[in-house]
């Protein structure tokens, strides 16, 4: 159990830089527009390089740690995949409808080592757990696992972003039909990343399943 917390958390400790990056570019974004700043001139790259030096990358990461941890693994999982109850991935991936879409795994094989798979939701991830155990330090499964925590966090944050930036871009923004523009930029981005999120959740329980079949 240790073992894997680990993993989790420094492959977060890994996504931190990242998310830092794209949260000040965001800030950026939404600075330039109150001042009426012509995104597509070189000044938004001058607020970029001044935003840096105010705020330096180790405070800056520092907060995005607090913000990301301010909710669970669970709560996030629930905001991507938009289910009340057993979000996670691991939940459904034994169902045919999912194990059709990766090529590398064999059910047939699976079924031979695990017998018939579960229908409970709550007993999927379960299995899916116990079979994350034997490969949680397979190449290919902490690059999943990495890709789809970052991509979750960032879809929490963009949330965050949405909640706060979309209610002051129509109060503080000169031109209203910027606002629309912005807060239209800003939903597809979250839409976005969302769908991205769960790709990677899925591609990340498969990835378990594909390696197990293949031993």
């Amino acid at each position: 159990m240790l073992k894997e917390e680990y993993v989790t958390k420094s492959l977060k400790e890994q996504n931190k830089l990242a998310l830092y990056s794209l949260i000040i570019a965001n800030l950026v974004v939404f600075y330039a527009l109150l001042q009426g700043v012509d995104l597509l001139s070189d000044e938004p790259f001058e607020l970029l390089k001044q935003a840096q030096e105010l705020l330096p990358a180790g405070l800056g990461i520092c907060l995005v740690g607090i913000v990301n941890a301010l909710v669970d693994a669970e709560t996030k999982a629930k905001i991507v995949f938009l289910r009340r109850s057993n979000p996670l991935p691991g939940s459904r991936v034994f169902n045919p409808d999912m194990l059709e879409k990766d090529s590398r795994i064999d059910p047939q094989r699976l079924e031979r080592k695990f017998g018939s798979a579960p229908s409970k939701a709550a007993e999927q991830n379960s299995l899916w757990y116990r079979v994350y155990k034997k490969h949680s330090g397979d190449a290919s499964v902490v690059e999943a696992h990495k890709s789809f925590l970052f991509t979750r966090d960032y879809s929490v944050l963009c949330l965050l972003m949405v909640i706060c930036f979309l209610p002051l871009a129509f109060t503080q923004i000169p031109s209203i039909t910027v606002a629309f523009i912005y807060s239209a930029g800003m939903v597809v981005q979250l839409l976005l990343v969302m769908i991205a999120a769960r790709n990677n959740g899925n591609r990340f329980a498969l990835t378990v399943l594909a390696i197990e079949s293949a031993s």
